[in-house]
């Protein structure tokens, strides 16, 4: 915990309450974090050695945001960068998304539509093949 409450100070988030595992995935380590802020995901990134797609990750999160399409985007660190160096790996923090997995019926395909539908509108769409 430790670890962690060191790369929440680097993004001003204090008062780490608890923290939870979320996944052992191959690419990232993933937990939700509580802080006196509310809630986040704090993600350790494992895949360091494809520093590139981490980075069109974060252009594309970025550009996502300009275009106000709904997800769960990343905080900034003291310094403004998104991906932080720690002792344990490579670091960013999220906005945390309360919700569970939908079931899959017609108002949730709906909803997929809509969104697909305004991800067509996306404008920077060519710059993210």
């Amino acid at each position: 915990m430790g670890q962690i409450r060191n790369g929440c100070d680097q993004f001003n988030l204090s008062g780490l309450q608890s923290v939870i595992p979320l996944s052992d995935g191959f690419a990232n380590l993933n937990y939700k974090i509580r802080t006196d802020q509310g809630d986040f995901l704090y993600r350790v990134c494992l895949q360091q050695s494809n520093i590139k797609l981490i980075h069109w990750e974060i252009e594309l999160l970025l550009s996502l945001q300009l275009f106000d399409f709904p997800t769960a985007y990343m905080l900034a660190s003291k310094g403004g960068d998104y991906l932080i160096d720690t002792d344990h790996g490579k670091v960013m923090i999220y906005e945390f998304k309360t919700g569970h997995e939908p079931l899959l019926n017609p108002a949730t395909v709906g909803e997929i539509a809509k969104a697909l539908a305004r991800l067509n509108l996306f404008p920077d769409w060519h710059r993210f093949p």
